[in-house]
């Protein structure tokens, strides 16, 4: 019986960090919207930013490595949960490549739009 719990609980612990991983992974499921997934992960990069910039410039830094530091463990898991090498459905990396843009710009609608459109165009290089 105490196998049997333990097998259990095993599971769930499973089932709880594999939607911890997706969640992240995916940004809220951002990234399972049915067109341009990146896209949208970007402009959740964009969306971020914006309580991201109140803090002071080496802070943001900070939370930027974090993120990215997690983006790169929950990318990988994510890729073996979702069975595909660099799901489409993975947008961390744009959301953490976002971040990085802007980070030291200020929050203001000229360098956030010039942002999202160079990152859009270089994306994919």
């Amino acid at each position: 019986m105490g196998t049997d719990i333990r097998r259990k609980r095993g599971k769930g612990a499973l089932i709880i960090k594999n939607r911890f991983v997706t969640v992240i992974a995916t940004g809220g499921y951002v990234g399972f919207l049915p067109w341009a997934p990146g896209t949208w992960g970007s402009l959740l990069g964009c969306l971020l930013f914006l309580p991201l910039s109140l803090l002071p410039l080496p802070l943001q830094g900070v939370v930027i490595l974090i993120l990215i530091a997690v983006g790169i463990w929950v990318s990988g898991s994510a890729e073996e949960i979702l069975g595909e090498k660099d799901a489409p459905a993975i947008v961390i990396d744009e959301i953490a490549g976002m971040l990085l843009t802007y980070f030291t710009l200020p929050a203001a609608m000229l360098p956030m739009l010039t942002g999202f459109f160079f990152f859009s165009c270089f994306r994919y290089f």
